[in-house]
């Protein structure tokens, strides 16, 4: 289980990254989905270059930089309610927010802070396909980089009245971000507790440690 884990959590690096660099390379005539992850990427590559984030003691600052734009193109409240699945709607509006708050904070500390050391290491982005169904697209690419070979498709969607696509799940080689975590969850509520589950998702963020295991 640790050692697919850990593959797959590296996958899931390659795939923030890819989200945060794509263009690299991009073929496919893109179409709006494709072109809003494209404005969000020059500008997430134009602080991962800018030489002001160098010095050793601007790294938090720069992720934080990085950290809020790529939160305009995720969809987290749909992310959230992905991950959680049947225990969504059993949470108070306040549970909501904090695990949301959570959840996008877990997954900062645990890919986010890695871009900046891993984005050099990217080599391609190819755009396979875009298909695009009323409110709902999909974006499939090719993610190269030194060490990993990825197929990834990012699913976004639009809300009524916003004209932004955001991501709300990406599949690496085919396996779902959100569904991923929502098994492991489940099984840890199921087993325990939903209390269990955030002070499980906290401990790991105040610890900042090993966040490629399960929780």
């Amino acid at each position: 289980m640790t050692s697919q884990w850990t593959k797959w959590s590296r996958l899931l690096q390659v795939t923030i990254l890819a989200a945060a660099t794509c263009g690299i390379g991009s073929r496919l005539i893109a179409g709006e989905p494709t072109e809003q992850v494209k404005q969000t990427t020059e500008q997430i590559l134009s602080v991962l270059r800018d030489p002001k984030w160098s010095a050793q003691d601007s790294h938090g600052e720069q992720v934080d930089a990085i950290q809020k734009l790529i939160s305009t193109r995720f969809d987290w409240e749909a992310i959230s309610q992905g991950c959680l699945g049947r225990h969504w709607p059993n949470r108070s509006e306040t549970e909501k927010r904090e695990f949301q708050s959570l959840l996008e904070e877990f997954l900062r500390r645990a890919y986010v802070e890695k871009i900046t050391s891993s984005y050099t290491n990217l080599v391609e982005v190819r755009y396979l396909n875009e298909k695009v169904i009323d409110s709902y697209a999909s974006v499939q690419t090719k993610v190269t980089t030194q060490k990993v070979d990825a197929t990834v498709e990012y699913r976004l969607r639009k809300k009524p009245g916003d004209p932004g696509w955001k991501v709300y799940d990406a599949l690496i080689e085919g396996v779902s971000l959100v569904k991923n975590y929502r098994v492991q969850f489940d099984e840890i509520i199921n087993k325990s507790s939903y209390p269990d589950l955030v002070a499980r998702i906290k401990k790991r963020i105040e610890e900042a440690s090993d966040p490629e295991l399960p929780l």
